[in-house]
């Protein structure tokens, strides 16, 4: 993590008081309105010196209503908020915000913050997480969707994980000697991803030219040139899995549409979240792919289905949509 550029500002100044904060037990106080949480033995004037961001809000908030003559509206005030805040520093490191932030305090000050820490762990160690344990939570958090992440992301979120207790150093040497994980070129991935990936490959290849072609296309003037292509091409494979890629607003939806009205056999549709399945719903009409865009479902719908029956009642064509990174949709089309 290049000048642990990930590591914000306000998450050095929760990494600063965690242990104080864990301690404190019935020690720490109820939030305030301006302050978020707070702890008994930290001084109101001293908040105050901290919260200089919601005074600066507040303030031009209350200028541009004064200018408008009406209260903003809660997207006016984002705007607001966004636009009136200063560039973030990218290229600081943690000990740098830290040496900033401890750089406001008095001498007195900082002997009192002391005491209250040291009150609140009873005057020994804080406890330390295990790096390694940390740097479980944080594989298992990122390789829940992704099964490839960037190192410095993994890092990033281990940091999370052990708030005021790891530093970048050793997080940095525990992922150097984890054989559990997989790393090359600044990317992070496991032993079972991998393989997971392999064997998609190698399904998908062992499977290309062994199935009928999924119908035949059906003359549709909505389509361009492209669209009309593309979709004739699906409709024409043999493969067990077809895949349709492009870009948001190229019209994937409508080849869909053109593949499911030439489709041979009955086609289902699902997406990975309730708002994709929405989306897809909403387009749905009297036609016959507008019928089936009307049924789609969730792909947890499909899973359970599939341990439900065993896929014996399924449908000789599934296809589902996924919205991607790069915000295209890939439309995988799989005969069961």
């Amino acid at each position: 993590m290049k000048h642990d550029r990930h590591v914000s500002t306000s998450t050095c100044r929760k990494a600063a008081f965690t242990p104080c904060r864990d301690g404190c037990g019935d020690e720490g106080r109820s939030a305030a309105e301006n302050h978020g949480w707070e702890i008994k033995g930290v001084t109101d004037e001293l908040l105050e010196r901290y919260s200089q961001r919601a005074a600066q809000r507040d303030e031009k908030v209350a200028e541009e209503e004064k200018k408008l003559g009406r209260k903003l509206t809660n997207d006016e005030r984002a705007v607001v908020v966004r636009e009136s805040r200063k560039t973030k520093l990218d290229t600081v490191s943690t000990a740098e915000v830290r040496a900033r932030q401890r750089g406001r305090l008095s001498s007195a000050e900082l002997a009192e913050l002391g005491k209250v820490r040291a009150a609140a762990v009873g005057g020994k160690a804080v406890q330390m997480e295990p790096p390694k344990r940390v740097l479980s939570l944080a594989a298992e958090h990122c390789f829940e969707r992704r099964t490839v992440v960037a190192e410095h992301d993994l890092l990033a979120s281990a940091l999370r994980f052990g708030y005021g207790r790891l530093d970048v150093a050793t997080l940095k040497s525990e992922l150097k000697n984890d054989a559990g994980l997989l790393k090359a070129g600044g990317k992070v991935t496991t032993a079972a991803s991998l393989q997971r990936e392999m064997d998609v490959v190698e399904f998908v290849t062992s499977t290309r030219g062994k199935f009928p072609a999924l119908g035949v296309p059906v003359k549709n003037d909505r389509l361009s040139p492209e669209q009309a292509q593309a979709g004739a091409n699906v409709l024409s494979c043999r493969d067990q899995v077809v895949v349709l890629r492009g870009a948001a607003g190229v019209g994937k939806t409508t080849v869909l549409s053109s593949i499911i009205e030439g489709s041979k056999d009955e086609v289902l549709v699902f997406a990975p979240t309730t708002k994709a399945v929405e989306v897809l719903q909403k387009d749905g009409g009297a036609s016959r792919a507008g019928q089936v865009l009307a049924r789609t479902q969730t792909v947890q719908a499909l899973l359970q289905s599939r341990r439900e029956s065993n896929m014996r009642s399924m449908p000789s064509v599934v296809s589902v949509q996924e919205r991607c990174e790069s915000s295209a949709i890939t439309a995988h089309l799989k005969r069961w």
